[in-house]
């Protein structure tokens, strides 16, 4: 009996394309945002600009002969971010590790790039790290991007979010001394001094350890190296006999 079956050639297998007709990942090629966003002033915009295309494959050619289109470009940062940005649907405030560039319109993705404005809140501060972007198509068809890939395409893997202005509630205590010995105790929040209490003089080489003012009942530590112990006294009064070196404070009732 003849075999009539026709051979196979497993050598270079030839993939069978996708009823989709797009087997083929879109292909980043540049995205672009700050590195550093002040938000002192209030609620900062930011541009993020990206570039791509979704070419079909010679075999994804042959099936359809049109690729699918970008369907969305995802950046995953290491924490949530808290931000605005227009979708469809208008302006969205989000609390979210992801940013999306789903191409709205009139800036879609139908020439292979877009932009989008991102406006970032000013409760956030610190350092943000890009983990990765993703790239995907209307088939699903996917491209990651990881470390070095995302520099290649001009993106930071950090940028940094700054608010010099401190927080309403923030307070803090400082201590002036003069070269005499003299000191003074500031406390301070809201960018005002709030009290100013002075302590008598003792010598320079005593040191502040620890301060407290008003309702903080935090006490204040001043120690001279050269001993072994240390004894403490509040912001307001002594708590207990203290020698005639010791420093103590009143208040000034400013």
């Amino acid at each position: 009996m003849i075999d009539t079956t026709a051979p196979t050639l497993s050598l270079f297998p030839i993939p069978t394309p996708s009823p989709r007709g797009d087997n083929t990942a879109p292909t980043l090629k540049l995205v672009s945002f700050p590195s550093r966003i002040d938000v002192s002033g209030g609620a900062q915009p930011i541009t993020i600009t990206a570039i791509g295309n979704d070419e079909p494959s010679f075999l994804d050619s042959i099936g359809s002969g049109l690729p699918s289109g970008i369907q969305y470009l995802r950046i995953q940062l290491d924490r949530p971010l808290n931000y605005s940005i227009n979708y469809v649907t208008g302006s969205t405030d989000e609390t979210s590790s992801f940013i999306y560039l789903f191409g709205v319109p009139p800036d879609t993705w139908e020439d292979g790039q877009t932009a989008a404005t991102v406006t970032i809140s000013p409760s956030n501060v610190g350092a943000y790290y890009v983990e990765n972007i993703l790239f995907t198509d209307k088939a699903g068809n996917t491209s990651h991007y990881f470390g070095q890939d995302v520099l290649n395409l001009g993106a930071p893997l950090r940028f940094v979010i700054t608010n010099t202005n401190p927080a309403t509630a923030t307070t803090a205590n400082m201590i002036l001394r003069r070269g005499d010995g003299t000191s003074e105790i500031y406390d301070i929040g809201n960018n005002k001094i709030l009290a100013a209490d002075p302590l008598s003089q003792v010598g320079s080489d005593w040191q502040f350890v620890g301060l407290g003012l008003g309702n903080d009942a935090t006490d204040m530590c001043c120690a001279k190296p050269a001993r072994a112990r240390s004894r403490s006294t509040t912001s307001a009064k002594t708590r207990s006999s203290t020698p005639a070196s010791w420093a103590r404070s009143a208040s000034t009732g400013r």
